[in-house]
């Protein structure tokens, strides 16, 4: 099989198979010239360097796997009651409604664990706009690339780690390396936690590089802490980049973190298998039934069968209308040529048992239980109406109450408000990690807030971190 490991700056053409690892790959290409930040500036000169590759490597471009490492792919753990996956679809829809960077959202997701009676499953959501799924379909379409299915990188890491002994037996940290930054994976009894990835500024095989790879580690260790999850993380296993990379970074982890045991992870022989995009590449090729539904060209295609389905029954109901209009109208010349004979007879007995006299009767009921229909809707918006009267307001009450909690702990700004859910989105920065932990805290005990979800920790240029917290604002606030 082929895979194309995309990210938002650099491609490369990857070939081989899930159990036996991949074998041949391209060199990493960089897009610099004309894709920025997943964005494609350049479509002819994006569609030059695609079909260079692949003829440079002689690589099939038929069913060709798309592995997507970019930041417009919305990830989110959570507990989906239902089992079927139209249920388990829905449940994540509603659940990730408050998302307002996809304008047009295409849903997917990952099983994490089964679950049962007592514990529901726990899945992986997974969003992205489906006009970013359109764009890449037609534009490897025009470079003469079948592609087949469409997966996020952390979905191919995950499905190929699904059977890695030393994780499912351990409380452990995985980060995996890439040449331009990495991605940390937090194992919490066998299961798949949380991850975290960030770009290093640093040259790979570099001491600085090792030391700021060890800090992220850290970090996420006091990530465990405050979010109060008791598994004690006691070794971190290292993945991807070269041999000696990996040892600069585990000697970091080791002066840093000398309670954690450093190890090498290898999930296939060779050195190339091991690499990062390998890892995601053969994951993808999997095919199981927890990859199918992770694939958002599956999804794109379930939607528009849905619409073609709705587009027929459509036509259906508006052939059904025009049917029903030339009944009416020969029923109406009918009913006109009979009552013009019972006119005729002259007779009130005859009148009042006409059936003209009975249909009109029937219309009028149809149309004043119509009417109590619509006032019955009319009273709907009404309510519907006073219980938007009763959102949140988002007003200098609400900002003095921020204040008030990150006063000689950090500094906030509102950065962005969704009227539609009640969502503020707060950025937060401290000189210390803890600190923020604990200005954390202190929102959570506010009547006024609930704390819904924060992104991972970011080192900033003066040595101060910074984070996003999405907080969830109850009906009282602001007023």
């Amino acid at each position: 099989m082929v895979a194309i490991y995309l990210t938002e700056s650099s491609i490369q053409i990857l070939q081989g198979s899930y159990r036996g690892g991949i074998t041949k790959s391209s060199p990493v290409k960089s897009l610099s010239g004309c894709m920025a930040q997943g964005k494609v500036t350049d479509p002819e000169r994006f569609c030059t360097e695609v079909q260079e590759l692949f003829r440079a490597g002689g690589f099939s471009g038929k069913n060709v796997k798309l592995v997507l490492r970019t930041g417009a792919v919305i990830i989110r753990v959570m507990k989906a009651p239902f089992r079927s996956d139209a249920g388990v679809q829905q449940f994540i829809a509603n659940e990730m409604a408050y998302v307002d960077r996809t304008e047009n959202p295409i849903y997917g997701y990952y099983r994490i664990s089964e679950g049962n009676s007592r514990n529901p499953q726990r899945v992986l959501a997974l969003v992205i706009d489906r006009g970013i799924v359109q764009t890449y379909l037609e534009l490897f379409t025009k470079c003469g690339v079948q592609i087949a299915s469409v997966h996020p990188a952390i979905v191919g890491a995950l499905e190929l780690l699904r059977g890695c002994t030393a994780l499912r037996q351990n409380d452990a940290i995985l980060q995996v390396i890439e040449e331009s930054g990495y991605t940390d994976f937090l194992f919490c009894s066998g299961e798949y936690n949380y991850s975290d990835n960030a770009v290093s500024a640093y040259p790979a095989g570099s001491q600085e590089r090792g030391y700021d790879m060890a800090r992220a580690i850290r970090n996420l260790v006091q990530f465990t802490k405050s979010q109060g999850i008791r598994n004690k993380v006691d070794r971190v296993y290292l993945l991807g980049s070269d041999a000696q990379d990996r040892k600069i970074i585990a000697e970091a982890v080791a002066a840093l973190h000398p309670e954690l045991k450093t190890e090498e992870l290898q999930l296939f022989r060779s050195e190339l298998a091991n690499r990062a995009a390998a890892v995601c590449a053969a994951g993808a090729m999997s095919g199981s039934r927890a990859a199918k539904t992770s694939d958002f060209l599956f999804r794109l295609r379930q939607v528009s069968k849905a619409r073609k389905s709705m587009s027929f029954l459509g036509k259906s109901v508006i052939a059904a209308v025009i049917l029903t209009v030339v009944l009416s109208g020969i029923s109406a010349e009918l009913i006109t040529w009979k009552n013009s004979l019972q006119a005729q007879l002259g007779t009130l007995q005859a009148f009042n048992t006409s059936s003209e006299v009975q249909q009109k009767l029937a219309q009028y009921e149809e149309l004043y239980n119509n009417r109590v229909d619509w006032q019955n809707r009319s009273n709907a918006l009404d309510s519907a109406q006073k219980s938007l009267d009763t959102y949140p307001l988002p007003n200098s009450t609400v900002n003095q109450m921020l204040e008030n909690c990150a006063a000689g702990l950090a500094s906030v700004s509102i950065s962005q408000y969704d009227s539609a859910t009640g969502t503020l989105t707060v950025s937060v920065t401290a000189s210390q990690v803890d600190r923020i932990n604990q200005f954390i805290e202190k929102l959570r005990q506010q009547s006024i807030f609930d704390v819904q979800e924060y992104s991972g920790y970011q080192k900033l240029s003066d040595d101060s971190w910074a984070v996003n917290v999405t907080l969830g604002l109850k009906s009282s606030a602001g007023r």
